[in-house]
């Protein structure tokens, strides 16, 4: 079977990964590392196939906390949204991001 490392380490067989896949990844780290933000929000907001954990360490080591956070919100990962939010954003956003969840998590009632 022909495999693609896309990080170090990680082979990921072809046939499991698609175009658009490598493309959208690229893509975020791309503007991850070139600190094209509003690019990269709208990369998030628009595209599914972003592989997470690829973009992941390029998200922490540029700084794109709210990058980050914006992938565990799509992923539901409400534990580690609240770690990253509590580690990496003011207190203002805490305020927001508490607001949110509790709002979201009422509509779901």
């Amino acid at each position: 079977m022909r495999c693609v490392a896309l990080h170090s380490g990680w082979p990921v067989p072809w046939a499991h990964i698609n175009a658009l896949q490598i493309v959208d990844t690229v893509l975020a780290k791309l503007f991850a590392l070139g600190e094209k933000t509003t690019d990269l929000y709208a990369l998030l907001d628009e595209s599914d196939m972003i592989v997470f954990p690829e973009v992941e360490p390029v998200f922490r080591a540029t700084g794109q906390y709210s990058a980050l956070c914006k992938m565990y919100s799509k992923r539901g990962d409400d534990a580690a949204l609240l770690e990253a939010w509590s580690k990496y954003v003011p207190l203002s956003f805490h305020v927001q991001l508490l607001t949110t969840l509790v709002t979201s998590s009422i509509a779901d009632l």
